[in-house]
């Protein structure tokens, strides 16, 4: 798109003339780093974060995921951000920062894709707020989860197939196959968005013959990238099909799933109102980018990341249980095609009246919404916990935070020898201590699928079951052991504190919630 030559009114230079916003990227990159790694380094802990982080420790000391731990996502994320830490360190924060630096890298080129689509700076910068400040990101993207680094290939991959003006180049397509690999590999489900990137090298060529020329090269590309998943399905064969689809589909029940994904949805589309202030900017994000698929003469080329974020919308509803935190994948493309419909609004317009002034105005107290719902985001992750999934209320919050889970890996290093054995019903106590993980605990998860598979299945795929964990306590195989009331207790109607002192385990320190118990031979 060309950008229009139109008279200025005196106070709209700043708009307008942007041969002088070189400082916009540079202002960008730097206030996405600034928000991003302030969550970072203040974010109450998200539980599933225990899991990820021991996983990325344990292949960091040569750990193979589904050989010999039980890990229920495809393998990318705990081999790069082992990787990474062999480089800075391994810590929560250090790990965490990765995640900042994904999230930077992403909100970058999507300034970089805005402005070289719309030929507007301002356009871009907007495009970088409304990305940055959406809970969704703001929530889920600065932690070790799956978020920041399969949405940023999965955003690389978008990019080297999207349709330019010049001729694809095959390389950049092949490329862009196996960065979409490596985004099945971290997330399973963004598999889902092959057929539509395919399409469009299909169809968004200017002549009819060698059409497929475009699609082989991605295609290749994709199974390239696959082909590491070969090594652990023909080494592990069941634990690996059992932890990466298995697993999910007995998780949870079909009306418990139907109900679970029904609250969703209305939740995310804002029809019932979320516990976060998700929904509403996610609304405030979609109805733009619809609007603007309905102008006369729109770009057709707009119909991709639309297209890309409505298969993403409608793929998030696979997994069993459906939460709201899945949803961040589609927040950078409807961005894409929204922020057209706000520069439309925002520019001169022939016919003007009520009707102009009104959508201004309600374009503006949205504006005022998204801005706060971002900030409370922040409030409520670093510091209250109110509506934050898994935490809910302030009175929670302190079993959150990283000093907690700090103390506690402390006393953990305090009791045990390095490289003791540890028995932690949560794995992210045992994250940064020296001690490891008691042999098929290194999941929280475990324990609650182990009723559902025999005493083989679970000792195939490397799974701790209630009666393991009564025969390692009533033989006294591990001395330390840490329980937490919320988690361990009520999640699972069994309470292992009778059993722990019925074994002579002593209570040594309460943090909060959790407790250390321990067990010392007699003399």
């Amino acid at each position: 798109m060309s950008r229009q030559d139109t008279v200025i009114p005196a106070g709209r230079h700043w708009w307008a003339d942007e041969s002088r916003m070189t400082w916009s990227l540079p202002v960008c990159l730097g206030f996405q780093l600034v928000l991003f790694t302030g969550v970072a380094c203040s974010r109450l802990i998200d539980s599933d974060e225990g899991l990820y982080l021991l996983a990325v420790k344990l292949v960091a000391h040569g750990k193979r995921p589904y050989l010999d731990f039980f890990f229920q996502q495809l393998p990318a994320l705990p081999y790069v951000y082992a990787l990474w830490s062999r480089v800075v360190g391994f810590s929560w924060v250090s790990d965490r920062m990765l995640s900042v630096l994904l999230s930077v890298a992403l909100g970058g080129l999507l300034y970089w894709h805005v402005e070289r689509l719309y030929s507007r700076k301002t356009l871009a910068c907007l495009a970088v707020l409304l990305y940055a400040l959406n809970n969704l990101v703001i929530a889920w993207h600065p932690v070790v989860k799956t978020y920041a680094l399969s949405n940023f290939l999965l955003f690389c991959a978008y990019l080297l197939v999207f349709p330019e003006n010049t001729r694809h180049s095959r390389r950049k397509i092949f490329l862009g196959g196996i960065l979409l690999a490596f985004a099945v590999e971290t997330r399973l489900y963004i598999v889902a968005v092959a057929p539509v990137l395919m399409a469009s090298l299909y169809y968004f060529r200017c002549r009819s013959d060698g059409r497929l020329r475009n699609v082989w090269p991605f295609v290749a590309g994709l199974a390239l990238g696959l082909l590491p998943n070969l090594f652990f399905l023909a080494s592990a064969p069941d634990p690996y099909v059992f932890d990466n689809v298995g697993y999910h589909l007995i998780r949870s029940g079909l009306k418990a799933a139907i109900r679970n994904k029904t609250k969703t949805f209305l939740a995310i589309s804002n029809l019932q109102g979320s516990y976060d202030g998700s929904g509403a900017q996610f609304g405030m994000l979609g109805l733009p980018a619809l609007a603007t698929l309905l102008l006369r003469g729109v770009d057709r080329r707009l119909f991709l990341p639309f297209a890309v974020g409505a298969v993403l919308f409608v793929t998030c509803f696979t997994p069993k249980p459906t939460f709201p935190q899945y949803f961040s994948v589609c927040v950078p493309y409807l961005v894409i095609v929204g922020v057209k419909f706000v520069g439309i609004m925002a520019g001169p317009h022939d016919v003007a009246g009520a009707p102009l002034r009104l959508v201004k105005t309600a374009g503006l107290v949205m504006a005022i919404l998204y801005l706060f719902c971002g900030g409370l985001a922040v409030f409520n992750y670093c510091y209250s916990g109110a509506g934050v999934e898994g935490i809910w209320k302030w009175d929670n919050s302190f079993d959150y935070r990283l000093s907690t889970v700090r103390e506690v890996s402390n006393t953990l290093e305090h009791l045990v020898v390095k490289d003791e054995p540890v028995l932690s019903f949560w794995p992210g106590y045992v994250v940064e201590c020296d001690c490891v993980p008691q042999d098929g605990t290194e999941n929280d998860f475990a324990l609650l699928v182990s009723p559902k598979l025999t005493p083989a299945e679970a000792e195939r795929r490397k799974i701790m079951t209630d009666e393991g964990l009564q025969d390692l306590l009533k033989k006294h195989r591990v001395r330390a052991v840490v329980v937490r009331a919320d988690r361990d207790e009520l999640a699972r109607g069994v309470s292992y504190r009778d059993t722990l002192q019925r074994n002579g385990y002593k209570r040594v320190r309460a943090i909060g919630r959790a407790e250390v118990y321990l067990w010392t031979a007699p003399q």
